[in-house]
């Protein structure tokens, strides 16, 4: 009988102590710093890191943003905020020449062989407001299957130093000043896609030089690009089918001369394309803009900090995870994760 009085009494005493500590919290506490992806913070700080990934991209096209993967804001003293970003974009139909601004560029669509990219970006934020600090980005396109699948007869992406593709700009570039006076040089092939059974479609940036269509006709080894105030680039798209004849389209856009806008290829007068960057590719990377940004990881010796061992951890949140329900009335329930992934404003890959 005193056995059972004890071991009562001990029951009491533990349950006492339990109710001690007060409500036992319910459910995962949310990960440190994790936000609501498609939240005004997140939407302003998508804008200045796609401002950052864009001006810093010197090849190919303009990439728009398509989706908020993650948004985590961290403290840091003394009373600035780290914001860091997980981004999944895609690419528009505006070369990174094109003076139009981003909100006006076209998505290029799935079946026109769509490219996505997929960007860690870390920003600061002091006195409200927000800077890049730094960027790391890979792009890849989709795959030719899928593509197959919704469009079998959609063309489809080609290496940009294909034989095939180099000799179809020279035809499409020929085209051009067979009906204009001034001579423009080839920038950069920036995209090529084979449409079966016998077409090329290229798409390609120029410069104006110095030198009319017959002064090239020529002697095209003087010609020289225009630069500072007078510099002037344009974009081209056309095609060139093959048989039963021969058949040729081409359209160039040029745009308005851009004094302030210097392209890398010139700078190192160095007109056509960089094997080191196209060489057996399909398209421009957005890696290649990217990487020279990690070379020092010192937050206090250095504007661009890598973000890789920030992100290595994905804390992505689904939106289909059942928020916890309480047992006990006196249970406090942890408020619900934040919504990560965001919003698509495009579609999907």
């Amino acid at each position: 009988m005193k056995a059972l009085v004890a071991l009562i009494l001990l029951v009491q005493i533990a349950v006492y102590q339990a109710n001690a500590h007060g409500p036992k919290p319910i459910g995962p506490s949310p990960p440190l710093g994790l936000r609501d992806c498609d939240s005004s913070e997140g939407e302003e700080a998508a804008e200045v890191a796609m401002d950052y990934i864009n001006t810093h991209h010197k090849h190919g096209y303009k990439y728009a943003l398509n989706r908020i993967e993650e948004l985590r804001v961290l403290p840091r003293r003394p009373a600035s905020e780290v914001v860091i970003l997980e981004l999944d974009l895609l690419e528009t139909k505006c070369h990174v020449l094109n003076p139009l601004p981003l909100e006006n560029c076209t998505v290029r669509e799935l079946i026109n062989h769509a490219i996505e990219a997929d960007c860690d970006v870390k920003l600061l934020k002091e006195d409200g407001k927000l800077s890049v600090t730094g960027a790391r980005c890979h792009s890849s396109p989709d795959s030719a299957e899928d593509i197959i699948k919704i469009c079998p007869d959609c063309p489809l992406l080609i290496p940009l130093n294909d034989t095939q593709v180099v000799k179809t700009v020279e035809l499409l570039l020929d085209q051009y000043h067979s009906t204009n006076d001034a001579y423009f040089m080839l920038i950069e092939i920036a995209r090529a896609q084979m449409q079966a059974p016998n077409t090329i479609i290229a798409e390609f940036a120029i410069s104006a030089t110095n030198c009319s269509s017959k002064d090239a006709s020529e002697n095209v080894k003087a010609c020289q690009a225009l630069s500072g105030d007078q510099a002037q680039f344009g974009f081209c798209v056309g095609s060139v089918m093959h048989v039963p004849k021969e058949e040729i389209h081409v359209e160039c856009e040029v745009y308005a001369p851009q004094s302030e806008v210097a392209h890398p290829v010139l700078a190192k007068d160095n007109v056509g394309l960089l094997p080191a960057v196209v060489q057996g590719f399909s398209h421009h990377n957005l890696r290649h803009s990217h990487s020279s940004q990690f070379n020092d990881s010192s937050e206090s010796n250095s504007a661009e900090v890598p973000v890789a061992a920030t992100l290595s951890a994905k804390l992505v949140v689904k939106r289909t995870v059942s928020e916890p329900t309480a047992e006990h009335p006196g249970d406090v329930l942890h408020p619900p994760p934040p919504q990560c992934p965001g919003r698509i404003r495009h579609f999907h890959i």
